[in-house]
């Protein structure tokens, strides 16, 4: 723990674990082992919603990506079945992180 505030420059770093309700006021991140949360007062808040929006366009286009791809005739036809069940996936997947992103720059932007 304290080495992971060194790391991040943290004044205090607290370890929720899944009983905890979400941090009310605060600003969140998703990665693949866990949901960070930061008080809104230590973040620029002008900051998180830029970090916010270029997310949401990334997102939006690996979504535009795998739904061309996915709606390609020749590649469903073609490509291996496991091929064609990762990129279905990926969409889903990504599909899940725009609602969750959107959803955050709302709260964000209504806090």
């Amino acid at each position: 723990r304290n080495e992971v505030s060194k790391l991040a420059g943290l004044k205090s770093l607290i370890i929720l674990n899944e009983s905890n309700a979400e941090c009310e006021g605060c600003a969140s991140c998703f990665t693949n082992i866990a949901e960070v949360y930061l008080k809104l007062e230590a973040v620029d808040k002008a900051v998180q919603i830029e970090k916010l929006n270029a997310d949401i366009e990334k997102t939006k286009f690996e979504i535009e990506r795998s739904e061309k791809m996915l709606s390609n005739e020749k590649f469903v036809a073609k490509a291996p079945e496991k091929l064609v069940a990762e990129e279905r996936e990926k969409l889903k997947n990504n599909k899940n992180t725009l609602a969750l992103l959107v959803e955050k720059l709302k709260d964000l932007q209504n806090s």
